[in-house]
C-alpha cells in the first residue's frame, strides 16, 4: 500500500498524503497528548517523544476510537494518528486539530475484552456480546441476544442464549471475526462450560427438562446431537465450574455448602465420578507468573480499593496497581501476562478496568454491562492490518 493511496483501515481511518515523522512545529494538541501521557505514567513530558505520526481524515467525530453507546457526528475530521514513546513502550493517540483521544499501549491491542450489554425490551433478558479494545473503545457485536458467555484461549467463544423460561441453547462461535455461531445443545437450563485443551471436546452443566437434576453434558465438538453424553452429577451436587484434565472433565460443585471437585473417569462403557481430594485452583495457576512469582488481587487493608500485587515465594510483595473504590469479582490475564482485566463493581454500578502490569496504569473499560467483563485472546477488528500500517516507515 503506497502512502499516497487512500485506504480505510480497522479504525476507520482514511489516509492523507504524508509520511511518518515529527512536524517542524509541534501543534498544541500534540503537546497536550504528551502531557496527558506524562500524567498517566508519572513521567516528565520531556521523557516522552513523538515516535511516529501520520495525518489522516477520520470519517466521524470519534477520531477512530469510538466508545460503546456513542453516536458520533458523521462528519469528516482532519487529524493525526500519533505513536508516543515512553520508557521503551509505544502509546496510541488520535487527534483532531483541537482535541485528542487515548488508545492505550500499542501492545494492549493484541487482546480485547468481552461483556454483555443490555438489549432494551428483550423478553428473555438476553443482551448483545460486545467486544472492545482493552481501553474500552472500538465496540463490535460478536453475538446477539445471549445471557452468558465463556471466551476460550484459542479465540473461540461458548455462549448461552435463553429462548424462554423453559428453553436455552449452548452456542459455539469459532475463532475469527466472520465466523457464524453453531448450536451445540438445547435444554431447560444450562450453566458454565468450556472446551478441552485440544479444542476438540466441550462440556457444560445441563438440566434437560423442568424438574430434572443437574448433569454434565459432554461431547466431541463436531459430533451430532445424538452423540452427546449426559452424566448425572454426584448426589446433592450443585454446579459451579467445569474444567478439563487431559481427556477427562473435572467439575467444581458445592455439596451441603462445601466446595468439592470430581473427575469423570471412564473404563470401557462405565463412567465414574472420582473425587479429587485436592485440586489446584485454575485461576491461581493462571496468575502464576513463574516458579517464584505470582499475581494476587485483593482488597486494600481499609477495604476501599482493590490492589494488584506481585508476590514472591519468599512472601515479599510489591503493589503493581491500586484501583480506588472498586470491588473486583472476576480476574482474567492476557496470554503474554502483561495485562489484567478486573471486573466488578463501584458502588451500585458494574465496572471493569484493565491494569497494565508493566507500568501499573489503570485503564477504565466502561460501565453498564449486565455481565462480568472478561479478557479475550483476540484483537479488535483487523488489528493486524492496522498494526502493520502503524509500524511502516516512510
Amino acid at each position: 500500500m503506497r502512502l499516497a493511496r487512500q485506504a480505510v483501515l480497522a479504525m476507520g481511518l482514511v489516509l492523507a498524503l504524508t509520511a511518518w515523522g515529527s512536524p517542524q512545529s509541534t501543534p498544541a494538541v500534540i503537546r497536550n497528548c504528551r502531557q496527558d501521557l506524562s500524567q498517566r505514567l508519572g513521567l516528565p513530558p520531556e521523557a516522552i517523544r513523538v515516535s511516529r505520526m501520520r495525518q489522516v481524515i477520520f470519517p466521524d467525530a470519534s477520531l477512530g476510537l469510538p466508545r460503546p453507546g456513542e453516536s458520533p457526528a458523521r462528519t469528516r475530521v482532519s487529524g493525526r494518528v500519533l505513536v508516543l514513546e515512553a520508557g521503551r513502550e509505544d502509546y496510541l493517540y488520535t487527534t483532531s486539530e483541537s482535541r485528542f483521544r487515548y488508545g492505550g499501549p500499542l501492545r494492549s491491542w493484541k487482546s480485547s475484552a468481552l461483556a454483555i450489554h443490555p438489549v432494551p425490551g428483550d423478553p428473555n433478558l438476553n443482551g448483545n456480546l460486545i467486544q472492545t479494545s482493552l481501553v474500552g473503545t472500538n465496540p463490535t457485536i460478536r453475538l446477539r441476544r445471549v445471557r452468558d458467555f465463556q471466551p476460550q484461549p484459542d479465540g473461540s467463544i461458548l455462549a448461552w442464549r435463553r429462548h424462554s423460561r423453559s428453553s436455552q441453547e449452548l452456542l459455539y462461535l469459532p475463532s475469527g471475526s466472520k465466523k457464524k455461531e453453531r448450536r451445540l445443545l438445547m435444554a431447560f437450563d444450562l450453566a458454565a462450560g468450556t472446551l478441552d485443551s485440544s479444542r476438540s471436546r466441550w462440556a457444560c452443566f445441563v438440566r434437560p427438562e423442568a424438574g430434572a437434576t443437574w448433569a454434565l453434558a459432554h461431547s466431541p465438538l463436531g459430533a451430532a446431537a445424538d452423540q452427546i453424553r449426559l452424566s448425572e452429577l454426584p448426589e446433592q451436587a450443585r454446579p459451579v465450574r467445569v474444567f478439563w484434565e487431559e481427556a477427562n472433565p473435572v467439575i467444581q460443585v458445592t455439596v451441603s455448602g462445601a466446595t468439592r471437585h470430581f473427575e469423570l473417569t471412564r473404563e470401557e462403557e462405565t463412567e465414574t465420578w472420582r473425587e479429587r481430594a485436592s485440586y489446584p485452583d485454575p485461576l491461581a495457576r493462571e496468575l502464576q507468573i513463574n516458579k517464584s512469582q505470582r499475581l494476587v488481587v485483593r482488597a486494600s487493608p481499609q477495604g476501599r480499593s482493590t490492589l494488584v500485587l506481585e508476590v514472591w515465594f519468599s512472601g515479599d510483595e510489591r503493589v503493581l496497581a491500586s484501583v480506588p473504590t472498586f470491588e473486583a469479582h472476576q480476574v482474567s490475564l492476557s496470554a503474554e501476562k502483561d495485562f489484567l482485566v478486573l471486573s466488578g463493581r463501584r458502588g451500585d454500578e458494574s465496572r471493569a478496568v484493565t491494569v497494565d502490569l508493566t507500568t501499573g496504569e489503570v485503564l477504565p473499560l466502561g460501565q453498564g454491562a449486565q455481565s462480568e467483563t472478561r479478557l479475550f485472546h483476540q484483537p479488535v477488528g483487523d488489528w493486524s492490518r492496522l498494526e502493520k500500517w502503524l509500524r511502516r516507515g516512510p
